[in-house]
């Protein structure tokens, strides 16, 4: 991991050099964070899945007339899940440093791949119920730093609007103990505005 964080720091600071522009852009959309691993209550996996929001902004910097790009962003995620009485809120602080390559397809029209790692901080797990309401963040073994890495797609119209989908794998285990461990991943799609 640590060979890994050196090469991509190299690698930037390489980028950094050349001749470089820099697009900002703010944006929101649908997100679907997943936690997949041991069901702590019973053997076997399982998968929950939430749905909610996300909103922020990245910054794309562009490399000479490569169409080599690499973009930060800072983004709030809020999802919930509703069942059997239930309800569980997950907040959490996300920020994607994509790695992406814009081709024109026509003018006005740029299609933009892209993949790197999501840090992500979290805010609040809770779930809430008849008897009981408590924040997962307050127990010990579970962890509210989640490193992911994802990919996507993203479509540009005329350097104004941007639509695109992605899915981030969690690498980090967010609970682990002997009765097991979970994992976080998540699917979004959304819209932004590029300035």
């Amino acid at each position: 991991m640590k060979k890994i964080f050196t090469a991509v720091i190299a690698g930037a600071m390489m980028l950094i050099g050349t001749s470089a522009f820099g697009q900002a852009s703010i944006g929101a959309g649908l997100v679907m964070p997943m936690n997949t691993g041991a069901n702590l209550l019973s053997s076997g996996t399982e998968t929950t899945t939430l749905s909610g929001f996300y909103a922020g902004l990245n910054y794309n910097i562009g490399f000479g007339n490569s169409g080599l790009g690499l973009a930060p962003g800072v983004y709030f995620n809020y999802a919930t899940k509703s069942a059997n009485n239930i309800d569980r809120k997950q907040m959490y602080l996300s920020a994607p440093v994509m790695l992406n390559l814009g081709l024109q397809l026509t003018p006005g029209f740029v299609i933009r791949p892209y993949a790197g790692p999501t840090f992500a901080y979290g805010l609040k797990d809770e779930i809430s119920g008849a008897v009981i309401t408590t924040d997962w963040y307050n127990n010990d073994n579970y962890n509210r730093f989640n490193i992911q890495v994802g990919g996507g797609i993203a479509f540009e119209f005329y350097d104004m609007v941007r639509f695109d989908a992605g899915y981030d794998y969690g690498l980090t285990k967010i609970y682990d103990t002997t009765a097991g461990s979970l994992t976080k991943n998540q699917f979004h799609v959304g819209v932004a505005y590029i300035f």
